[in-house]
């Protein structure tokens, strides 16, 4: 006689907890496995959905959605704007979406459970730079997320308070931004979190990165006031993420933020070079619980030309300064503020 498992014997509430931490694949033998497993793999499996603007994908999302057993239980819905195998396709085939794809974008409010939402985008990026001409142009982007933003800002969305821009190109339709359909969504938000991508070009075959591109620079300057602002009163997650490094140069800076219910803050490729940097954390430290730094270096010193030196009085590099350098060899070290050890200061606040 087989020996049952003791999960069978579990709470319901641990069996949940266990699927959850199951992959799709598992969840779904697991499903199969018993009547007493089945609930908890299929809450785990269903809560976390994924559309891509292929036919497959938009039949199986228009299957939970309509299915009202499973729609409760969906959590969250990542939204992708192109398909996986389809991310490093050649360039110059401009991206469209097909008209059912484009509706089943619309619907992801119907989910009556749902309280996030991720927009993710194809990765690879293009401007007005001619540098790259990869299908997902800046006009197709800006359709895209203002059609979601436009989604959000539907009474029947107003629960979902948790949103994620992933691969979100570092260039902002300012006037948009501004506008309050986009003011009023980001003001409501209890989780924001961006993943910035930038444009590379190539250089012998290799990804390369131009770092007086305006866009660099100027995304970051608007973050705080366009993206940022709008949230301070709510917001109790926020994650920053860009593919390439920021904070000293291009520069961000956050001295005109505080968010009052700020609990966990996560920052990556996010480079620490002043004292004041660390101040602005420690003020958050009355609410703040949880703080990720992945890929997150301290600098200690930068190269500057000899003559003409192209930092402003703060230690930041001068973008315009930098772009109009000849080249030369002729070079000093330009030392920064020299910060205490990290590890060292959050233990010391944290702790």
């Amino acid at each position: 006689m087989a020996t049952l498992s003791p999960l069978i014997n579990l709470p319901e509430e641990l069996c949940c907890r266990i699927a959850h931490h199951l992959g799709a694949k598992d969840a779904a033998s697991l499903r199969l496995s018993c009547k007493r497993l089945h609930a908890a793999a299929t809450e785990s499996l269903f809560s976390f959905v994924r559309l891509y603007p292929n036919d497959r994908s938009v039949n199986r999302y228009n299957s939970i959605l309509s299915a009202p057993h499973l729609n409760r239980l969906v959590k969250r819905v990542e939204l992708n704007t192109v398909d996986p195998d389809a991310e490093w396709e050649v360039e110059g085939f401009g991206a469209e979406f097909e008209d059912d794809a484009l509706d089943a974008f619309k619907k992801f409010p119907d989910f009556a459970g749902l309280t996030g939402v991720t927009l993710r985008f194809s990765p690879n990026v293009s401007s007005d730079q001619d540098i790259t001409e990869w299908p997902e142009d800046i006009a197709f982007r800006r359709s895209i997320l203002q059609g979601f933003f436009n989604t959000l800002a539907q009474p029947s969305a107003s629960r979902i308070t948790d949103v994620c821009f992933n691969n979100l190109q570092n260039i902002n339709d300012t006037q948009f931004m501004q506008s309050e359909v986009a003011v009023g969504l980001l003001s409501r938000l209890k989780a924001l979190r961006l993943y910035i991508s930038t444009e590379l070009g190539t250089e012998d075959g290799i990804p390369s990165l131009d770092i007086v591109l305006p866009e660099l620079h100027s995304f970051m300057h608007q973050l705080p006031s366009t993206w940022l602002q709008p949230t301070v009163k709510n917001l109790t997650t926020l994650v920053l993420y860009q593919d390439v490094y920021f904070g000293f140069f291009p520069k961000l800076d956050l001295r005109g933020l505080h968010f009052p219910n700020l609990k966990t803050l996560s920052l990556g490729n996010y480079v620490f070079s002043h004292r004041w940097q660390l101040d602005w954390i420690s003020s958050h430290l009355d609410t703040l619980e949880n703080l990720y730094l992945q890929e997150c270096p301290v600098l200690y010193f930068v190269k500057a030309p000899s003559t003409n030196s192209p930092l402003d009085p703060e230690g930041y590099p001068i973008r315009s300064a930098i772009d109009s350098l000849p080249a030369t060899e002729n070079e000093q070290h330009s030392n920064v503020h020299r910060m205490n050890d990290l590890t060292f200061w959050i233990t010391s606040r944290i702790t």
